[in-house]
C-alpha cells in the first residue's frame, strides 16, 4: 500500500465583483454573507464601504490599504510595478498606428489605471 505524502495547504481565492448601480448595495452585502468570515473585503467605492460597515462587514477601501505615497512609501511599490508593465505594453505596441496616430497613446491612461489596480490586487493576494 502506497502512502500519499501530499501536504495540506490553505487554499486562497479571489473574487472580484463589478457593479455600477448604487441600488445594488443591499444585494452585495447580502451576497457577501455566503463567504467565510475570514474573507477580506476591499472596495474602491466609499458608499459601498460605508454600507458594508453598517451591515457589520469588515470592509476597507483601496486608499485605506494603499495610502498616498507621502503617508506610506510602500505604496510606491505597486505604482512602480505598474509603470514597468505599462512600459512593456508600450514596447510591444509602439509601432501600431491608426490614421497616423499611435494606438498606445490613446490607451495609455486607461491601461495605467487597470494595471495599477491589478498590481494592488497582486500585493493584497501575496500578503495573504
Amino acid at each position: 500500500m502506497q502512502k500519499n505524502n501530499v501536504k495540506k495547504t490553505n487554499k486562497m481565492f479571489c473574487k472580484v465583483f463589478c457593479f455600477s448601480d448604487e441600488k445594488d448595495l443591499d444585494k452585495i452585502a447580502s451576497h457577501l454573507n455566503h463567504f467565510p468570515g475570514d474573507s477580506r473585503i476591499i472596495t474602491d467605492n466609499d458608499n459601498l464601504n460605508k454600507h458594508l460597515k453598517k451591515c457589520g462587514k469588515d470592509s476597507q477601501t483601496l486608499t485605506e490599504v494603499f495610502p498616498s505615497f507621502e503617508i506610506d512609501p510602500k505604496s510606491y511599490t505597486y505604482a512602480e510595478n505598474a509603470k514597468k508593465t505599462l512600459q512593456e505594453y508600450e514596447k510591444h505596441t509602439c509601432n501600431l498606428t491608426y490614421d497616423g496616430h499611435k494606438i498606445f497613446d490613446g490607451m495609455e491612461n486607461h491601461l495605467l489605471t487597470e494595471v495599477s489596480f491589478l498590481e494592488q490586487a497582486k500585493i493584497i493576494l501575496e500578503a495573504k
